[in-house]
């Protein structure tokens, strides 16, 4: 039977590997830990118990997003090399395929008792799904009043949208080569895998060789 701390165990194991593997780039695969990890979260029933609230949490996310489906499905997804099709990603395959992993995610936090899985995150974070609404409504109006203003200063139009901010963004005094250069040499490991293009108006784009 699984216990507590057969499973802290386990979790502490499985945020060492993600460490290993995303900051100390070592080659590792966190998979079978997150497997186990929800092996363990169905056994341990958390419904059943009198938990804290930090136990939940963490006990929940297990059962759904290290379920083995979305495990997979998110493995699926990182790796650009099943979107190329004629030397180009197939970005509608890939929003299908991210769009499959959210309804997998939905199905899963369903079963786990949730309304879906965006209620499951707003429950297991403490978030009022009102405080939200009201934050989220604050931002817009925020934004779109930013709109207004630089509709009104330089007279944009529906039809000149883009090209207008784009003119707008040209006469940024911000260097975007020069700062994507200082990002870059933050991940020196990086170049090799990249490929940076070159525009106007010092804009870059970067594709993933």
């Amino acid at each position: 039977m699984a216990s507590d701390y057969s499973y802290l165990e386990l979790y502490y194991e499985k945020n060492l590997c993600l460490w290993n593997k995303w900051i100390l780039q070592e080659e590792k695969n966190c998979d079978s830990i997150e497997r186990q990890l929800h092996i363990l979260a169905k056994q341990l029933n958390i419904e059943k118990r009198q938990g804290d609230k930090n136990k939940k949490r963490i006990v929940h996310y297990a059962l759904v997003d290290y379920h083995p489906d979305i495990i997979a499905m998110r493995n699926y997804l990182s790796n650009t090399q099943n979107y190329i099709v004629e030397s180009k990603i197939d970005t509608d395959k890939m929003t299908t395929d991210f769009l499959l992993m959210m309804a997998l995610r939905d199905r899963h936090a369903k079963k786990a008792g949730y309304v879906s899985y965006a209620s499951m995150i707003l429950s297991l974070e403490g978030i009022e799904t009102e405080a939200l609404k009201q934050a989220l409504n604050n931002r817009l109006n925020h934004e779109i009043e930013m709109a207004k203003k630089l509709i009104k200063k330089y007279s944009l139009k529906l039809d000149n949208w883009y090209s207008g901010l784009r003119s707008i963004e040209c006469g940024s005094k911000v260097n975007h080569i020069m700062l994507m250069d200082q990002v870059m040499n933050y991940f020196p490991e990086a170049y090799g895998n990249v490929k940076i293009e070159r525009h106007t108006c010092n804009k870059v784009r970067i594709f993933s060789l």
